[in-house]
């Protein structure tokens, strides 16, 4: 019988979707099992690609495609650093925890796997269960990211990973390349929705304050929309609502500002699950 269960995620990444896919996989296991749910923390890695360290401003804008996007993520991340530190308490989150005594690692869901990125986070290592060997360790919905199978053969750390998967029990990804990167290792692998697709919020939103309809969010990252898509999904009528999309992420978004520096847990309980229940498309 599994007592305790970690999920080894980003879940200090300060951004929405970070903390909903960590909200919704706790959760999710939550309401198959009786083990106690924890998060551990990973130890930060070595960064691989030199383009992936210190960026200066004008690759930062690039990044983000314009001069708003960038001072609206810089601005973000600022104002709310503190803050989304309650966020986590709520997840139950507090001290770095690196706890060994486990029955089951879940890594993921998220960019885990993707050895490729910057700083701080690298290639971390313990995200490939490296240190948990004792552990029965398995994967949901992990991704590579933009990491390729030829970024991995340029680095020369293939074969170093492909080891590392070995000792997975199971392995689960949630997009089409993480998928090609493990066949390519000589895994059979299993494609699974994100937690945050899976999870009914509407369950848990239980004095939803959003007084405005008809609206949708779109689960994405910052800067990695396309020129074609932005323009798809401003174009709501595709999506059979009356408000646009624009109109409609910055009303919620400023909504999730204002309850996410509230020191009232309901009220930032409410932030982001009555903002996801109650839009129309997801």
């Amino acid at each position: 019988i599994m007592k305790k269960i970690g999920i080894m995620t980003m879940h200090r990444i300060i951004n929405y979707g970070s903390y909903l896919q960590a909200y919704a996989l706790k959760k999710l296991i939550e309401n198959i099992s009786d083990a106690k749910v924890e998060f551990i923390d990973y130890e930060f890695g070595e960064v691989l690609v030199d383009s992936a360290g210190k960026k200066s401003i004008i690759e930062k804008i690039h990044e983000n495609r314009t001069i708003t996007s960038y001072l609206k993520k810089k601005a973000f991340i600022r104002n709310n650093q503190k803050s989304y530190e309650l966020y986590l308490q709520d997840l139950g989150v507090f001290e770095k925890n690196y706890d060994h005594a486990i029955d089951l690692l879940v890594i993921g869901s998220d960019e885990v796997f993707n050895c490729m990125q910057g700083h701080p986070v690298g290639y971390s290592k313990n995200l490939f269960g490296e240190s948990y060997e004792d552990v029965k360790t398995i994967s949901y919905a992990g991704s590579f990211g933009h990491t390729t199978v030829n970024d991995l053969k340029k680095y020369m750390i293939f074969d170093e990973i492909k080891a590392m998967f070995n000792k997975f029990a199971f392995i689960s990804v949630r997009d089409n390349n993480s998928k090609n990167v493990l066949n390519e290792m000589g895994f059979e692998v299993c494609k699974h929705l994100d937690p945050v697709l899976v999870y009914d919020f509407c369950k848990d939103a239980k004095n939803p304050s959003i007084d405005i309809k008809d609206y949708i969010i779109v689960y994405a990252y910052t800067g990695r929309l396309s020129t074609a898509e932005r323009k798809r999904i401003k174009t709501s009528d595709n999506y059979g609502t009356s408000n646009g999309y624009i109109n409609a992420c910055k009303f919620t978004l400023q909504h999730c500002r204002q309850l996410l520096r509230s020191t009232d847990k309901r009220r930032r309980d409410d932030c982001y699950i009555a903002c996801v229940s109650n839009a129309e498309l997801y």
